[in-house]
């Protein structure tokens, strides 16, 4: 999922000089944009800056999608109220500990590029 700001135009990390297009998730409380290069997380309005759209951009953008999965699920879980367990909404309190012990490990394999 890409987020045109108009038609040829990405939400890209203002916090480097690199285009890198900020990911739209709900894993940081409150931050709804996440750079994969260095970390920063931004709120909804006013996340980032506009930079023109190119094959470049995007081809990065879907593969930081496809490597920050894991990195994104385990975050999300730290920070989630309810998390769905075998087909059950349970409180985060009564998540498996061998259970939050993958994600924490899946977290801490996470390395930024910056």
């Amino acid at each position: 999922m890409s987020f045109f700001n108009d038609e040829n135009e990405v939400t890209v990390c203002d916090c480097h000089d690199k285009d890198v297009q900020l990911i739209w998730t709900f894993a940081f409380p409150y931050k709804e944009f996440w750079c994969p290069y260095c970390g920063a997380t931004y709120g909804m309005l006013g996340a980032g800056r506009n930079a023109k759209w190119t094959w470049k951009i995007h081809n990065e953008y879907v593969n930081n999608l496809k490597r920050s999965r894991m990195f994104l699920q385990a975050i999300s879980m730290k920070n989630c109220s309810k998390y769905k367990y075998k087909g059950e909404w349970i409180e985060q309190s009564k998540i498996p500990e061998k259970l939050l012990n993958y994600y924490n490990k899946q977290a801490k394999k996470w390395k930024y590029k910056d």
